[in-house]
């Protein structure tokens, strides 16, 4: 099979092969009478071999796949894609979770229509617990970390404060249905935030590579780049907004945010000492304007994260760009 097998064993995989040619693909419940009592599921308690689990499944779908792959098409794994994100997730790989959990809910959309907001994948989303759902811990932490970022952002002054049912509701909910990447780029900013600050605490005083930092700070620019350009779509009389830069230029963006916005910078020390302490709307627009051409262009720049505190303060910088969007465009706050 060319793949070690956990929870499952070869019997078991051609037990579901057999069952996958037999059943009706066409119906969504035939999936149950394929994996019902093959798949090894998830600890709803607690991490228990994570990967393990994980392996077996991709193996398993990895198999039907190889064996029809019209018919794998065909087949609805939505709870499939559901379980390898929650298990993804408690590997702490979070593009990979949210990539799968997404998989789901496009899935649950193609075979059950907008029923699919009643289906397990959509509690992960919009971040909701229900008493039967089996992801409750994963949910909980998430919305304990976006919490955490929305009371900060709400606590700056004269910020008109902005709630989670907001955040969910107006945006997350609004935005699923039609743009589900930037969903999935935001909660996998949000949650790999602590991953890269710890990465930094735990690395020597001598430095080391700064990779995995930028990335994660270009995409905290790329959201808010996508961002503006759902709210200032390009039309035949603003054809040039591609590029940041010229989406600044947009006259309603300027009637909606007027300041002068920076997009150059030489040096992250230079982004980072032009900021200061300031928490506005143009220090957070110019500072993540900054940031999404800098880490776009160029993996090698001076090495500001030998102080831990420098990443965490363009990291939140970022989300209250994020936020001042959301609050405005999304939310409909007339005082951000």
């Amino acid at each position: 099979m060319g793949r070690e097998l956990y929870f499952l064993d070869e019997l078991k995989v051609e037990l579901a092969v057999r069952r996958f040619r037999a059943c009706d693909v066409s119906k969504p419940e035939s999936a149950l009478s394929i994996f019902e009592d093959i798949v090894p599921g998830n600890n709803p308690v607690a991490k228990e071999m994570p990967y393990e689990r994980f392996s077996d499944y991709e193996t398993l779908l990895k198999a039907l796949q190889s064996d029809d792959p019209s018919r794998y098409r065909q087949l609805h794994k939505g709870t499939e894609f559901f379980f390898m994100s929650w298990l993804a997730y408690d590997m702490r790989n979070y593009e990979q979770a949210m990539y799968y959990m997404n998989a789901a809910v496009a899935e649950d959309k193609g075979n059950f229509g907008e029923n699919w907001k009643s289906m397990p994948a959509s509690d992960f989303f919009f971040l909701e617990t229900p008493p039967t759902s089996v992801m409750a811990r994963t949910i909980e932490l998430t919305r304990e970390a976006l919490c955490r970022q929305i009371n900060r952002f709400s606590s700056i002054p004269q910020i008109l404060p902005i709630t989670m049912g907001d955040v969910i509701d107006k945006f997350v909910k609004v935005i699923i249905d039609r743009k589900s990447s930037l969903i999935t780029a935001f909660y996998t900013f949000l949650l790999e935030y602590e991953e890269r600050y710890n990465e930094l605490l735990l690395r020597s005083g001598h430095g080391g590579s700064m990779e995995p930092h930028l990335l994660h700070l270009f995409k905290g620019g790329l959201i808010f780049e996508s961002l503006l350009k759902v709210v200032y779509p390009r039309t035949d009389s603003k054809p040039d907004s591609r590029t940041l830069k010229k989406l600044f230029d947009d006259e309603d963006l300027k009637k909606d945010f007027p300041v002068e916005v920076d997009t150059y910078a030489n040096s992250l020390r230079k982004i980072i000492d032009d900021m200061g302490d300031d928490s506005s709307l143009q220090s957070a627009f110019n500072t993540t304007s900054k940031l999404r051409n800098a880490s776009g262009h160029n993996l090698i720049w001076d090495d500001i994260f030998i102080d831990p505190a420098n990443y965490q303060r363009l990291f939140e910088q970022e989300m209250n760009a994020i936020f001042y969007i959301i609050s405005k465009k999304f939310i409909g706050l007339q005082g951000t």
